[in-house]
């Protein structure tokens, strides 16, 4: 004769499953992380455009300004951020502003960078 075997509904303890939220609580939560989360990433990268946009007008401000190629442009903006411990979008910002003199860029060698 053959014990009979006695099943249970879960292999997780009573204890442990009146702990667990319900499916639909855990799936709302993960959404609203997710979402949080893509919004911080939409912020991210919309201030990474913008920031690249600044960069890109000045170095072609600098182009045509000061005759020089894209790339020397990108050396005087980042040796003069360099210099004065400025962020690269704040320098750029101020070139196309003119804020900031083109002959303060180019008064330095970018090849000293």
């Amino acid at each position: 004769m053959a014990f009979p075997v006695r099943r249970s509904r879960s292999t997780v303890p009573r204890r442990v499953r009146r702990r667990r939220f319900p499916p639909a609580v855990g799936r709302g939560a993960f959404q609203k992380r997710a979402l949080r989360e893509s919004r911080i990433l939409s912020t991210q990268l919309q201030h990474a455009l913008t920031s690249r946009i600044h960069i890109e007008q000045a170095k072609g401000f600098l182009v045509h300004q000061a005759d020089i190629s894209l790339d020397d442009a990108f050396r005087l903006l980042r040796g003069y951020s360099r210099r004065t411990s400025r962020r690269l979008v704040e320098v750029a910002h101020d070139v196309v502003t003119k804020q900031l003199p083109v002959t303060d860029l180019t008064r330095y060698d970018p090849d000293d960078d």
